[in-house]
C-alpha cells in the first residue's frame, strides 16, 4: 500500500510538472519567467522587459554614447538619450549618436563634447574624427582640391605628372578608398559582433528549453523505474508461491513410517 501510494503522488507531481512544461507561465513587465517555469522573477539590475509575456531572458540597458541621459533604466523601460550638439543619432539605435564626416569633436570642458563642421583648410574623413590642415603641396601646385571631408592631393613632378593623371583617371579618391576600407571594416566587425550574440542566445535558448523538460522527463523516467520493481516483485512473489505450493502436495502424497517394533498378535 505505501509503495502504490508513493507511485501515485509522484505520478501526480508529474502530471503537474508535464501540465506547467506545456501550458508555461507568463509574466508582467519588468520580470521573467524563472529557469524551471514555475513562477516569476523581477528583472536583475541594469535589465528591463516593457511587456507581458512568457520570457525568460530581460533585455540589457544601453548606455547613452556622445549623448546625455533623459531618463534612466528601469525594470520597464530601456535608458533614453538625447544626443550632444552636433552629434546625430546612428541609424537604426536611438542611443548611441555620431560626429559625421567633415565634423570634428571639439570637447566643452564639462564632460560632454560638440560636433562642429570642419573649417576651411581643414578635413575628418572619419566618424568620430577630429579637424585635421590640408596638406600643403609646396611649389608643386595643386592637383585635386580638399574639401571638409578629403585632403587636397598634390601635384607630382611633370615627369609624373601624366602616370599621376592617369592613374587617378581610374583609381578612386584616396580617402573615399580610406573611407569604403574603414566602412567595410566596421560593417564586418557588426556582422560578426551581431552573429556572436545570436550564437550566444541561441545557445542559452537551447539551454533553457533542455532544463524546462528536464524536471518532467525525469519524473517519467522514474515512474517507469518503479513500475519495473513493482513487476518484478510481483513476479518474484508469485514463483515464491507456486514452489511453496508443489512441496506442500509432494510432502502429501507419501505415508510416513512410524518408527519401533511392528505388533504380532498372539496366537491362539
Amino acid at each position: 500500500m505505501f509503495l502504490q501510494g508513493s507511485l501515485l503522488l509522484l505520478g501526480f507531481t508529474c502530471f503537474l510538472a508535464l501540465f506547467q512544461a506545456a501550458v508555461g507561465i507568463e509574466c508582467g513587465p519588468g520580470e521573467k519567467v524563472s529557469l524551471r517555469r514555475d513562477k516569476c522573477e523581477p528583472c536583475p539590475p541594469k535589465q528591463y522587459r516593457p511587456k507581458q509575456g512568457d520570457y525568460v531572458e530581460c533585455l540589457n540597458c544601453v548606455e547613452c554614447k556622445n549623448s546625455r541621459e533623459v531618463a534612466p533604466c528601469t525594470s520597464i523601460a530601456n535608458t533614453k538619450c538625447e544626443c550632444w550638439e552636433g552629434f546625430s543619432q546612428l541609424p537604426g539605435s536611438k542611443e548611441v549618436c555620431r560626429c559625421n564626416k567633415g565634423s570634428g569633436i571639439e570637447p566643452l570642458g564639462n564632460g560632454e563634447n560638440t560636433c562642429k563642421p570642419c573649417p576651411n583648410g581643414t578635413f575628418s574623413n572619419r566618424f568620430n574624427g577630429i579637424c585635421q590642415p590640408w596638406s600643403k603641396c609646396d611649389h608643386n601646385g595643386i592637383m585635386v582640391p580638399g574639401t571638409n571631408s578629403f585632403d587636397v592631393i598634390c601635384q607630382t613632378t611633370p615627369k609624373n605628372a601624366v602616370t599621376k593623371v592617369s592613374a587617378l583617371t581610374s583609381t578612386p579618391h584616396p580617402a573615399i578608398v580610406t573611407h569604403q576600407t574603414s566602412a567595410n571594416a566596421s560593417t564586418m566587425a557588426s556582422t560578426r559582433t551581431a552573429t556572436t550574440k545570436k550564437l550566444v542566445s541561441t545557445g542559452t535558448t537551447k539551454q533553457m528549453q533542455l532544463q524546462h523538460w528536464l524536471v518532467p522527463l525525469s519524473c517519467v523516467l522514474a515512474l517507469l523505474l518503479i513500475q519495473l520493481a513493482i513487476i518484478k516483485l510481483k513476479v518474484k512473489t508469485c514463483f515464491q508461491k507456486n514452489k511453496t505450493g508443489v512441496i506442500r502436495q509432494d510432502s502429501c502424497g507419501k505415508p510416513v513410517e512410524e518408527s519401533g517394533e511392528k505388533f504380532i498378535p498372539p496366537a491362539v
